[in-house]
């Protein structure tokens, strides 16, 4: 399918991405970018009529920027983030040990890792990256008739777009009427619901795989799992005058148990390790893995849930696509016993709904201090 910009806009003020942008290599990986993406991006004309006032500002104003800005091109130089290979879990009793303990390891150093060998296939995470591509090829009014899981993020200096499902609440149907082509109008519902069920089966042996590697019986996380609700998370960032002065998703942890998620190959995830801001290389041929609060808090925090947040760029758009796993909104959030054996709890006990109620009353999202107790703090 070929994706080319509307012809013909609302406004005539409009941002033009050149069919001809460069390309950033990542040296040592494989080639960062599918394709499909590219070939969509680089043909966009970015609706100004989309934009907020305080968005709009960054095309006539310069601001100040950012004393930590990194660019989207810039990656980890030092450090290596650590791939773990799925294929090898089911090698012999030995190889599948030390598998399993360099993913914890990497969820205990980093909080992130990148995942190959996944099973999931090319081509299904291709169709659910075509989706949303054409839900925000829309119309911002086209967009906004799912208000309550659509947001155009319009605090100053924010550059980006994005839509929330949950495939066992979301009507698909819905958006299989803006989507999906008349000779076949379930392709956006049939795509979504596959996608949620490989993605959700593959998070959930990753979960046990963690918990068994802590020393963990896998049946303690067995409530945790019970009824797990699944978030699609997908964000669009469009080429922007000034990264500099902008962002395209602001500093955040992640309130779930794990996210795995895919993007468009171009950079701008970035993590905060440290006391600094480092650039992810794109990788096609993972999914980029990341811990989330829920788990550092069942866990007493011997995995980290990483601050990371992303930047925009003048050239490319970058699409991001993210499952992400929670537990039952009534479930208690208290670590197995086996993990209160050499230290007390650092968090207070709450139910996932409660945690989240918490979290939405922070000035930031950006920490776990309020879950803390005072002992730990």
């Amino acid at each position: 399918m070929a994706f080319e910009a509307p012809q013909s806009l609302n406004r005539s003020t409009q941002l033009m991405v050149p069919r001809d942008s460069p390309r950033h290599e990542v040296s040592g990986t494989p080639r960062a970018s599918r394709g499909l993406f590219n070939r969509w991006a680089c043909g966009r004309e970015f609706r100004v009529d989309s934009l907020s006032i305080s968005q709009q500002n960054l095309l006539v104003n310069d601001g100040p920027t950012s004393v930590d800005f990194v660019r989207h091109d810039e990656f980890l130089k030092d450090d290596e983030i650590p791939v773990v290979d799925m294929a090898l879990f089911e090698g012999d009793a030995d190889t599948s040990k030390k598998s399993v303990e360099q993913m914890v390891n990497a969820c205990e150093e980093w909080g992130y890792f990148y995942l190959v060998n996944h099973g999931v296939e090319l081509e299904l995470m291709e169709k659910v990256e075509t989706q949303a591509y054409e839900f925000f090829q829309l119309s911002t009014a086209e967009k906004e008739k799912h208000a309550s899981h659509y947001s155009l993020l319009e605090k100053v200096k924010r550059w980006s777009e994005g839509i929330i499902l949950k495939p066992a609440e979301t009507n698909l149907d819905d958006y299989d009427n803006q989507l999906s082509p008349p000779e076949n109008n379930h392709e956006f519902s049939t795509v979504v619901k596959e996608y949620d069920d490989v993605m959700k089966k593959l998070a959930k042996r990753i979960v046990k795989l963690l918990v068994v590697g802590l020393g963990v019986k896998a049946w303690r996380f067995d409530e945790f799992l019970e009824g797990v609700e699944a978030t699609l998370r997908w964000n669009y960032q469009p080429p922007c005058p000034r990264p500099e002065n902008a962002m395209g998703l602001s500093p955040h942890t992640d309130p779930y148990l794990i996210t795995l998620q895919h993007d468009s190959g171009i950079g701008g995830l970035q993590i905060y390790r440290k006391g600094e801001w480092l650039g992810i290389p794109p990788r096609a041929d993972a999914l980029l893995v990341n811990i989330g609060d829920v788990f550092e808090i069942l866990t007493n925090g011997k995995f980290q849930s990483p601050s990371h947040r992303t930047v925009v760029n003048k050239v490319e758009g970058r699409l991001s696509v993210a499952h992400c796993l929670a537990p039952a909104k009534m479930v208690t959030l208290i670590p197995p016993p086996e993990l209160l054996r050499s230290a007390p709890n650092q968090y207070k006990a709450r139910t996932y709904a409660e945690y989240m109620g918490a979290r939405k009353r922070q000035e930031s999202s950006n920490s776990l201090e309020f879950m803390k107790l005072p002992t730990s703090v």
